[in-house]
């Protein structure tokens, strides 16, 4: 080998050998991890309203009386429990910087409800006593109450997927952004009334209470919902070098939503929410 070949092959090692290094070096995985969670699910998105209550209900027999001389009130018990677990990959990765994570995944939530409530109150005067040492009189009064509570209750289940941004650290946060679709299921309204007369008057004379009750249950069809949500999130990591442990993180997550429901019963809604999990991520 002469001078000049010699002089051209260093050259050329010194040109593609820190490209060769480069190659060699191993390329991260896309993987990221699973994440397993339960928690609330809160949806404050929906109350029964008047118009609400005959779809929900049809065929009853209590909500056909005449309820003209009752109060209507609203109300909601919206809180359930939620399960939730997904895998998460980094499809944006590149040599320097592995880049947002994206998640997928399902949500189930259950006990899920919303009511609403008839009621009226009367009183009238019974009877009256008179004190054989001072003549005074004393009242003695009928209290009449009736009440209808309309409950509905519904279970929910779909897919989410967002993309997350992470601060770097043994403690990090992490928030994003991401939508979900799915259906509800399991909705049942139920109806029930409750008929109480109560005595009441001086503590000479004893309360007496009688009452009736009755109840009906309806079955409801099935419906969708979409939502966008915001993840946000705090993420520790058990153990900083242990082969095991180092992969194992804790994380607390809220995920404000903005929730489109449609239902065959029911008018098509949009509201607000929120899930609140606690949870067990694995790194790969």
């Amino acid at each position: 080998m002469d001078y000049t070949t010699g002089s051209f092959l260093s050259l050329l090692l010194i040109a593609v050998g820190p490209q060769l290094a480069a190659q060699e070096e191993p390329v991260q995985p896309i993987w990221g991890g699973a994440y397993v969670s339960t928690g609330a699910f809160v949806d404050h998105r929906w109350h029964l309203f008047q118009g609400d209550i005959k779809p929900l209900t049809s065929g009853s027999t209590l909500l056909k009386r005449d309820l003209s001389d009752h109060r209507f009130s609203t109300g909601q018990r919206t809180g359930g429990t939620a399960f939730s677990a997904a895998v998460s990959l980094h499809p944006f990765q590149q040599a320097d910087r592995r880049g947002p994570e994206l998640r997928v995944g399902f949500l189930t939530a259950n006990d899920l409800a919303a009511g609403a409530r008839y009621d009226r109150t009367t009183s009238t005067t019974y009877d009256t006593l008179v004190s054989t040492v001072t003549g005074e009189r004393y009242p003695v009064d009928s209290v009449l109450s009736s009440s209808y509570d309309i409950e509905h209750r519904y279970r929910m289940v779909g897919l989410q997927a967002s993309l997350l941004w992470r601060t770097k650290g043994r403690f990090s946060l992490y928030g994003g952004v991401g939508f979900g679709v799915g259906l509800f299921y399991d909705a049942v309204t139920q109806v029930r009334y409750s008929l109480s007369a109560t005595v009441s008057g001086p503590v000479v004379v004893p309360d007496r209470e009688e009452g009736t009750a009755d109840e009906e249950v309806f079955q409801n069809g099935t419906g969708s919902w979409f939502q966008w949500h915001i993840p946000l999130g705090m993420d520790y990591r058990l153990h900083r070098t242990h082969e095991l442990w180092s992969r194992v993180h804790l994380y607390y997550e809220i995920a404000p939503q903005m929730l489109f429901a449609q239902r065959p019963d029911l008018r098509s809604t949009v509201g607000t929410g929120f899930s609140a999990l606690v949870g067990v991520r694995v790194t790969l």
